[in-house]
């Protein structure tokens, strides 16, 4: 606790001095490139089931939960408990940061110390007993009444609720719920809920299609719709995604772990069109500002050529260099001059306008946001000193 206070109060002292501002595309899409790697590794893992790692029997305090046996920890409640008394409770649900990972167990480490990992025989448990895959959807569907959304289990379809106004409201701003998300989908696929996880992200590219959650954008691309297992659900939803213009294909310019298979990246429509725009209009001048290029890649090429290096009286000879001409060097450089003028189809970063670029960085910025709530969201925080005494605290 003390080392990230430290760093935080480094960080907000490195936002006052203006030094760690993002200004700059490049920089903003290098943030970018950076998470959509992490995304792309994390939800890849998750689809192959951790391989190497191994379950271990003595751990069952998840399986004991959910038995309704134990509480969770800290300062909180048993299941049944918590289903009665929590649902609708907003304020609590939104402070306390040591629930979820009870509610929803996933095979990887979070930041509540005292919550247990996973274990496999745990999952196993749950898939092959009703009561408790039903407690797993009953705190499912209070998160989703916290979320303004509701669940009909027999059609497996979602809706709003009434309060939706509101609670879409306090989602679109809420970044370490956007990971409180990614963690209830990975546990409905370990303990045999799959089928409602594709619903759940069609629900979700239909709300925000319609102008509803936008912010929710990229962890839908990045994360949500990349930890579907099934891989036609997962293709199916990418392509309707991409169509609606909320996310975009992975592109060729990003380093090699930077998207994948999965779609990392969303870009608001408009500006998605915007790109699209420039690239046409800059293929149809490509013809036109080739020549340009090649008079100026033969300029940066002849003065490294070793030729000349190498032996300077075969360059001061003019049968010698009638002979150059001729040699099989020149479609080299043709080559040289092709691979240039393809270059002038991809949109000119340098050329554009300061508000494409500020545009460029406000999108890049729900995943800063989500970094910085990650560890806000599940780090356990001391109870305060005037909190009644038992009350479930952050």
């Amino acid at each position: 606790l003390f080392v990230f206070l430290l760093l935080l109060s480094l960080s907000l002292l490195l936002v006052a001095s203006g030094s760690f501002i993002l200004t700059d595309t490049e920089e903003a899409e290098s943030i970018v490139r950076t998470m959509g790697q992490g995304a792309s590794r994390d939800t890849e893992e998750y689809r192959n089931g951790y391989p190497g790692k191994k379950d271990n029997p003595a751990l069952t305090d998840n399986i004991r939960f959910y038995r309704n046996e134990i509480k969770s920890k800290p300062r909180g409640d048993r299941i049944e408990d918590i289903h009665k008394n929590w649902f609708g409770n907003y304020d609590l649900l939104e402070e306390h940061h040591g629930f979820i990972q009870w509610l929803f167990p996933i095979r990887e480490d979070g930041m509540n110390s005292q919550a247990q990992q996973l274990q496999l025989h745990e999952a196993e448990a749950i898939r092959n007993d009703p009561i408790l895959q039903g407690r797993v959807l009953r705190s499912f569907e209070l998160m989703l009444d916290f979320y303004g959304m509701q669940l009909d289990r027999e059609t497996k379809t979602f809706s709003r609720t009434k309060k939706y106004k509101s609670r879409y409201n306090h989602l679109n701003h809420s970044g370490h719920n956007y990971l409180r998300i990614t963690r209830i989908l990975k546990c409905l696929g370990e303990v045999g809920l799959e089928e409602y996880k594709k619903p759940w992200c069609a629900f979700f590219i239909s709300e925000i299609s319609q102008g509803n959650l936008t912010n929710l954008r990229r962890s839908l691309g990045d994360f949500w719709i990349p930890v579907l297992k099934i891989e036609a659900e997962r293709t199916e939803l990418q392509q309707q995604a991409i169509s609606l213009g909320l996310i975009e294909p992975p592109r060729e310019k990003y380093p090699p772990g930077y998207g994948g298979r999965t779609l990392v990246g969303s870009v608001p429509r408009d500006v998605a069109k915007a790109r699209s725009s420039e690239s046409s209009a800059a293929s149809s001048s490509g013809s036109s500002s080739a020549a340009p290029v090649k008079e100026k890649k033969e300029k940066v090429i002849e003065p490294a050529s070793p030729m000349q290096d190498d032996s300077q009286e075969e360059a001061k000879s003019p049968e010698k260099k009638q002979e150059a001409e001729a040699s099989p060097a020149e479609p080299e450089k043709e080559k040289e001059v092709d691979s240039a003028s393809s270059m002038q189809d991809e949109p000119q970063e340098e050329a554009k306008s300061p508000e494409k670029k500020e545009d460029q960085v406000a999108d890049a910025a729900p995943i800063v946001s989500e970094v910085v709530n990650a560890v806000e969201d599940d780090a356990p925080k001391e109870q305060s000193d005037t909190s009644p005494e038992g009350a479930p605290g952050v």
